[in-house]
């Protein structure tokens, strides 16, 4: 046997009808709505996952944000205390010198009214 034996000529192949096309048709049909099902489902996937996607990438975007600011927030409230603390301890150290020179101050006036002045005593005589 050769392979020219089981070679068929073109008139032996049966003759396409109108049964003979329906079946590949109806294949042809059934395949068709598959790729649109298929089409569909992924289209459904990617217009419900991309918006939760977008969600979640917004919502981490806003809680480092969030914590930026936080963190901003505590650095700027230490050195706010800082600052008080300095202007509390200013103010003591002037409280403390003005208490000093008004001691000081009220014993010099001591001083001078026990200490007699030459010229009051000649003005008045």
């Amino acid at each position: 046997m050769s392979l020219k034996e089981f070679r068929t000529n073109a008139s032996d192949l049966p003759e396409e009808g109108p049964d003979t096309s329906a079946p590949s048709d109806l294949y042809q049909k059934d395949r068709n709505s598959l790729k649109i099902d298929r089409l569909s489902t992924r289209v459904t996937l990617v217009t419900i996952l991309l918006p939760i996607l977008f969600g979640a990438m917004l919502f981490f975007f806003y809680m480092d944000m969030k914590n930026q600011f936080a963190g901003m927030d505590t650095a700027k409230d230490s050195q706010v205390a800082h600052l008080t603390r300095q202007v509390e301890e200013k103010l003591n150290a002037l409280d403390i010198r003005i208490a000093k020179n008004r001691f000081d101050l009220d014993e010099n006036c001591r001083l001078w009214k026990k200490k007699p002045v030459p010229w009051r005593s000649n003005c008045h005589n």
